[in-house]
């Protein structure tokens, strides 16, 4: 099963986070790790969704060796960035 790091977990998240219970349900997918700046976002999505480790920063979600692939779930301006480290660390966006 494909391990997912989600960035952001605001919003939108909700939508993305949906899909991926759906796609570990049918043995496909599923969210390892999520990363967000503000600490009580982290806390209560880790614990509404049952996400596994949730870390403060990006490149901490970069480094973990179960994320295979990550969603990036912020404004559209920070994809750019996100999307270039993600591919440094040799995981597809």
């Amino acid at each position: 099963m494909l391990g997912i790091g989600v960035v952001g977990l605001g919003g939108i998240a909700r939508s993305h986070l949906t899909a991926l219970r759906i796609l570990e349900k049918e043995g496909v997918a599923r969210c390892v790790a999520a990363a967000d700046l503000i600490e009580e976002v982290r806390d209560r999505q880790k614990q509404e969704w049952d996400i596994p480790k949730v870390y403060a920063h990006h490149s901490e979600l970069l480094a973990d060796r179960e994320v295979d692939a990550v969603a990036i779930i912020l404004g559209h301006h920070l994809h750019a960035k996100l999307t270039i480290d993600a591919l440094d660390a040799g995981k597809p966006v």
